[in-house]
């Protein structure tokens, strides 16, 4: 079909038999009426579409349903250079094509428009949204189902994830009036990756079924969202089943009123914090936490509630395991429940806590194998027969030290102890130890590092070999313990006394 220049009447071509129509080209200057709603929509056959900078938008207000339900593959308006500051109403817009893959409406000017619901709305194979990210949206009140079932049904079809919208640029949109956000991104399969963190929700009353079954998506961030004035979250993650953490301990609702099935068939959710939601106005709670399977950490508050008055929230039954009993414990009071006392017995105002499952008790390893005296690492000295030198330090024991006659022993240096050598006379004995006797034993001689003699008496009585020396090194005398004489030598008194024969004679012959 070739439509040329002209002024369509509103509507004018939303009651043409267009059925069969499968191309059409506008050669020349159209001006389109401020009703321009449904001017492709049904016409299934369609595939393509030429010239559509030949449309002249500059007076048009309503653009819902523009081309929705058609054939077509691919959709570029980008390049179309369309005025669309007096627009208000987008709904519907792109809605229920089953054929389209990819949309590129870069360039659209959306400061006026209020209604954007459903505009993508049932898009099967959509994998690619361009241009949305620099859309201005301060004015729009209403998103419901915006981008909601843009994947493959699955129940009739086999196709990839990548077959499917799996993101949208929508992280700086102002948000700021929007008051409906019911199931706008519903049924996003295959949705991974997703930025609301800077959305603005001040306004927002309705947030049911947000995320229901985007079943790809394992992290939203949507803490610091003012939830003052929601009314309803009724399935608003429900079977979004890889989603890990969702952190809503900043939330404050205080108008909340159904919050049924909110996290239902969440199975992948590990924690969940409900402290600060004031429950105490809702109605409806009933399946609040159905199936979420892998909940180990539930944190709530004086105004939290598990029990609606007919219904409960459904909370399971911790994990029976060789870690976990099966109990959920209070990490404040350590006491145990059952998910039933929690479900119906839940009581803010004297057991608000963080609950998580119950380990099961260990019991430290006992290292001693019943030896309640000495660890089992605990060393033994082997006796290696060595004596030691006892001390002097005056007991009950007597120990003596004499002079060895024997051969100067030089000890070895050990531990960087300086090398001692025994200064006495060689000419003794050539023997390096000698073998003292008693009455009573017969000690054999000790080798070792020193030349020690024992004998064994009633007391224990040591003879050791000792060199003494002063400060500067020179050998001192001997001193006997029991005594404190100086050892004299036999030589020395030998000499002394012939000496003092010597002299006696010499002192007769004079006389």
């Amino acid at each position: 079909m070739v439509i040329s220049a002209g002024t369509f009447r509103d509507g004018a071509l939303g009651s043409y038999n267009h059925t069969d129509v499968k191309h059409v080209t506008f050669a020349g200057k159209v001006v389109l009426g401020i009703d321009a709603s449904r001017l492709f929509s049904g016409w299934s056959s369609l595939t393509g579409i030429d010239g559509l900078a030949n449309l002249d938008t500059s007076q048009t207000v309503l653009m819902d349903d523009m081309f929705s339900q058609t054939g077509l593959q691919q959709l570029d308006l980008s390049t179309a250079n369309w005025d669309t500051s007096h627009v208000l109403d987008m709904s519907y817009m792109f809605a229920n094509n089953p054929a389209l893959t990819t949309v590129n409406v870069a360039g659209l000017d959306t400061s006026q428009v209020t209604n954007m619901a459903q505009m993508f709305f049932n898009d099967p194979l959509l994998a690619t949204i361009t241009g949305t990210g620099d859309w201005n949206t301060g004015q729009v009140t209403d998103m419901n189902a915006m981008f909601a079932n843009d994947s493959m049904d699955w129940n009739t079809w086999q196709t990839a994830y990548n077959d499917a919208l799996q993101t949208v640029d929508v992280a700086n949109w102002d948000t700021s009036h929007v008051t409906d956000m019911r199931s706008m991104f519903t049924g996003d399969r295959a949705l991974t990756q997703l930025d609301l963190s800077h959305w603005q929700t001040g306004h927002v009353k309705y947030l049911a079924q947000l995320f229901a079954d985007d079943a790809a998506i394992d992290h939203l961030d949507v803490s610091h969202w003012d939830v003052s004035q929601v009314l309803t979250t009724t399935s608003m993650f429900e079977n979004a089943t890889a989603l890990t953490a969702v952190d809503l301990s900043q939330w404050h609702p205080t108008a909340i009123r159904a919050m049924n099935n909110m996290f239902a068939g969440d199975r992948s959710l590990t924690k969940l914090d409900l402290s600060n939601i004031d429950m105490n106005a809702v109605s409806s709670l009933n399946h609040l936490l159905q199936g979420t399977v892998s909940l180990q950490e539930l944190k709530l508050g004086t105004n939290s509630h598990l029990f609606d008055g007919e219904d409960q929230v459904n909370l399971l039954d911790a994990s029976i395991s060789a870690t976990f009993t099966g109990k959920w414990q209070a990490v404040g009071s350590g006491k145990t429940y059952t998910a039933a006392d929690l479900n119906t017995g839940y009581d803010g105002a004297t057991m608000a806590n963080t609950y998580v499952w119950e380990k099961v008790a260990t019991t430290a390893p006992d290292n001693n194998n019943g030896n309640t005296t000495t660890p089992d690492n605990t060393g033994t000295t082997p006796d290696t027969g060595t004596p030691t030198e006892t001390p002097e330090s005056g007991d009950s024991s007597d120990t003596i030290t004499i002079p060895d006659t024997g051969t100067p022993v030089k000890k070895p240096a050990t531990g960087g102890s300086a090398a001692q050598i025994d200064s006495r006379p060689a000419n003794k004995t050539s023997k390096a130890q000698k073998v003292a006797t008693h009455p009573q034993t017969l000690v054999k001689s000790v080798t070792g590092a020193t030349t020690n003699h024992q004998v064994t008496t009633n007391k224990t009585v040591r003879l050791t070999t000792r060199t003494n020396r002063n400060k500067s090194g020179k050998t001192t005398a001997t001193v006997l313990p029991q005594t404190a004489e100086a050892s004299t030598s036999w030589l020395t008194v030998l000499g002394v006394l012939g000496l003092s024969l010597v002299s006696l004679h010499w002192f007769k012959k004079q006389d």
